[in-house]
């Protein structure tokens, strides 16, 4: 599922919400169902045929493959859209990852439950 934020602080309590309901919801106890969610900030036209909808779209994309189950993984470039609020503080930085799509490595992050 793909959704766009104008806010990475409206992503963020999306994600929170996510996890919440996930964790709320009675699972039959023969199913196990975990969430990653992927929270990247990139130029958006609504045209994912547009070169910047794509490379955004894609980056996305390479982040999930990399995101651990229950995780909430954050990018730099909307770790960066967070400095100052007090969400910025939940954020553990992963390291430094070299990935497809990007031009140098980029720094990761997990949100932490809140």
């Amino acid at each position: 599922m793909l959704a766009v934020f104008p806010d990475a602080c409206d992503a963020v309590r999306a994600a929170d919400a996510a996890r919440e309901a996930l964790g709320d919801f009675a699972w039959p106890a023969d199913c196990d169902v975990t969430l990653s969610i992927v929270l990247h900030t990139g130029r958006w036209s609504g045209d994912a045929q547009r070169p910047a909808a794509a490379t955004a779209l894609s980056r996305v994309m390479i982040l999930a493959k990399v995101a651990e189950p229950g995780q909430v993984l954050v990018s730099q470039a909307t770790a960066s859209m967070l400095e100052g609020d007090a969400v910025a503080a939940r954020l553990r930085s992963l390291g430094e990852r070299a990935l497809p799509q990007f031009d140098e490595p980029i720094r990761l992050y997990a949100l932490t439950v809140p």
